[in-house]
């Protein structure tokens, strides 16, 4: 049978007993090897050729569900950096003469207030599992089940 899907290429028969194109690859000595390989040839009748292709996957290196880093903008924290605002001595930005100068007095005060009140922190597990097109106004219909029935 695959004789026959050969024999479509003329190029490629059933007779044939050598490639041009090779691949090598050494996967070491160990049995237990951290990487896969496949490889193989793709029928083609572009050219006389095969093209080759090769495949290594890490076998070790598993993808986990990494959680990413966020900034919580509670009505405590919101409060906490209106306070810190409120606090700083902007006698640095009105009375200075350069005008580069003040604008970075005033984004160095403003930044710092920011990055006081609402530090980068790691989602939780629970909004992780959250699709991004579920608003919270959804959340709350499916807990009450109100879409159901209408």
């Amino acid at each position: 049978m695959l004789a026959n899907h050969f024999n479509a290429y003329p190029y490629v028969t059933s007779k044939s007993a050598t490639l041009i194109d090779h691949i090598y690859c050494y996967e070491g000595l160990s049995t237990s090897s951290a990487y896969s390989v496949s490889s193989g040839n793709l029928l083609t009748d572009i050219s006389d050729h095969m093209p080759n292709y090769i495949l290594i996957r890490d076998n070790n290196n598993k993808l986990k569900s990494s959680r990413p880093l966020v900034r919580i903008f509670s009505e405590k924290n919101n409060q906490n950096f209106l306070n810190n605002l409120y606090s700083v001595d902007w006698n640095a930005v009105y009375n200075e003469g350069d005008v580069n100068v003040t604008y970075e007095n005033f984004i160095s005060d403003i930044s710092q207030a920011f990055h006081r009140n609402f530090k980068l922190t790691k989602l939780s597990r629970k909004r992780s599992k959250d699709k991004g097109w579920i608003t919270s106004a959804l959340k709350k219909a499916v807990k009450s089940k109100k879409l159901y029935k209408r």
